[in-house]
């Protein structure tokens, strides 16, 4: 009797212990996929601040002095749609980490759930 007794609790514990460590991943994805949400509104904002930026009066003052300059390279023009390019990139790198974060959370999710 006492060793079906020991062998329920030990079975207890290590489901315990397995629900705490399912939670405890679960936790961190979750975690992992708020921290890249913020990242991404992030990047968002900081294009929408370069697009005003750039098309400010004094900024443009500026563009002018730096086109008679730059003119006949159009340095200036390629820095400014690489830049653009760059924060596109990253915010689609970024969605594409979210996404996979949440593909592997309710993966994780649906295996906890198959085990009870």
């Amino acid at each position: 009797m006492e060793i079906s007794e020991r062998t329920g609790h030990l079975l207890l514990k290590l489901r315990k212990r397995k629900e705490d460590i399912f939670g405890r991943r679960i936790g961190l994805k979750e975690s992992r996929m708020d921290l890249l949400k913020i990242e991404t509104s992030q990047l968002c904002c900081f294009f929408f601040i370069f697009h005003g930026f750039y098309s400010t009066k004094p900024f443009r003052s500026l563009l002018l002095i730096l086109k008679r300059t730059l003119a006949q390279s159009g340095v200036f023009l390629h820095l400014r749609h690489l830049s653009l390019l760059v924060i596109v990139f990253l915010v689609q790198l970024k969605l594409f980490r979210y996404l996979k974060a949440q593909r592997q959370l309710q993966g994780q999710r649906n295996y906890n759930r198959a085990l009870t």
